[in-house]
């Protein structure tokens, strides 16, 4: 649930602890990363990657009603993903067509999943591109696969933000604006993969908004219910990665 109505403040600053561990962890991760890869392309990755994310967490500083996030919360997870993303593609697991597609998909899902955590809302400095870019992105895909996937790609995005659009309209306390703006590209994406990864990844958004209700059930922001955009960034993203690897 992504209420628009109740911007909560972030610290504009954040203790030197906060700060070195972030970096303790994001070293740890590149050595644990180069040492079971051993490979200068995946560290590559995650070198472009935790720049990737140090940029969007700077564009999210300059976003007004202080959506921040603290250091290394949008450099790891970015990194990381970027990385997975290059260990499929290297070992021809993902179609290249579709890196024009997962790696913006997985580069805005992190702070979009960060900005809701903390604020339960969602700039729309990043949902307004993703939403006017992912049939465009798409099209890379198409080119190879057929253009019969753009149809599948809009019929995915008409579904998803109808669905949403009901259950908003139905209970507003349940479902935010900012998750029925941002459910129509991830409908998109989730469309162009089949009806299974459309299914898989609602379900899988679902019992992700489900596990975040019972673990934060005692935390006083969000005694008024979860946000719900991380769970279909991390249904879609998941479902994406796993579909084209064929898993």
């Amino acid at each position: 649930m992504t209420k628009t109505s109740f911007p909560m403040s972030f610290p504009a600053t954040f203790s030197a602890a906060a700060r070195v561990s972030a970096q303790v962890l994001a070293v740890a991760c590149l050595v644990l990363l180069c040492a079971a890869w051993l490979s200068p392309f995946l560290v590559l990755a995650l070198a472009t990657g935790s720049l990737a994310g140090a940029l969007s967490r700077n564009l999210l500083a300059k976003v007004p009603h202080g959506t921040r996030a603290g250091p290394g919360q949008c450099e790891l997870p970015t990194a990381l993903l970027w990385t997975v993303v290059a260990f499929l593609w290297q070992h021809a697991h993902l179609p290249t067509a579709w890196l024009t597609v997962v790696l913006p998909l997985t580069w805005v899902a992190v702070p979009l999943a960060v900005v809701d955590l903390h604020h339960r809302r969602l700039p729309r400095a990043l949902t307004v591109p993703t939403a006017a870019l992912a049939l465009p992105l798409l099209a890379g895909p198409a080119l190879t696969t057929g253009w019969v996937l753009l149809l599948h790609a809009v019929l995915g995005a008409a579904v998803l933000g109808a669905l949403h659009s009901l259950i908003h309209h139905a209970n507003p306390a349940a479902l935010g604006r900012g998750d029925v703006f941002l459910s129509a590209p991830l409908g998109a994406v989730q469309g162009a993969l089949g009806l299974p990864a459309l299914i898989a990844a609602t379900f899988l958004a679902a019992v992700t908004t489900l596990a975040l209700h019972v673990v934060t059930r005692r935390t006083p922001r969000y005694r008024t219910g979860v946000p719900h955009a991380p769970g279909m960034l991390l249904g879609t993203t998941t479902v994406a990665l796993v579909t084209l690897a064929g898993v």
